[in-house]
């Protein structure tokens, strides 16, 4: 398992050193955000399965914590700083609200994931939350 462990810790590495690099090249914000977010994933795969054999420290958690929240502030500043023709642009979207009505619950239920859930412009927004 301490292999697992160095496993950690250079998946840290990676990611930071991800990080560093992106957003430096305006044309290549999309790789970036790709990038950073399959380093992060790769991480988050690492901590689960130390979590699985109880292999994880406190200084692991507060370091992924840590990450985690440097990974969005990236991801935010990447988007906030590519040339206004590739910044995501989403389109208005209606959705009627929900009362609190527990027997309309499933219809509203199905027609919010017909219109987020299922809806490949959000996919780039999902990744970065």
């Amino acid at each position: 398992m301490n292999m697992r462990i160095e496993e950690f810790d250079d998946a840290v590495f990676a990611l930071e050193r991800t990080m560093q690099r992106a957003g430096q090249n305006p044309k290549q914000s999309q790789n970036d955000q790709d990038e950073v977010n399959e380093d992060f994933e790769s991480l988050t795969e690492i901590l689960k399965e130390l979590k699985s054999h109880d292999q994880v420290i406190p200084a692991m958690q507060i370091r992924y914590k840590q990450l985690h929240q440097e990974r969005r502030d990236k991801l935010r500043w990447i988007n906030e700083n590519q040339p206004s023709g590739q910044r995501i642009k989403l389109k208005a979207v209606d959705i009627p609200p929900f009362y609190g009505d527990i027997t309309s619950w499933s219809n509203f239920a199905d027609m919010f994931d017909q219109i987020i859930n299922a809806n490949d412009e959000f996919i780039r927004l999902k990744i970065c939350t």
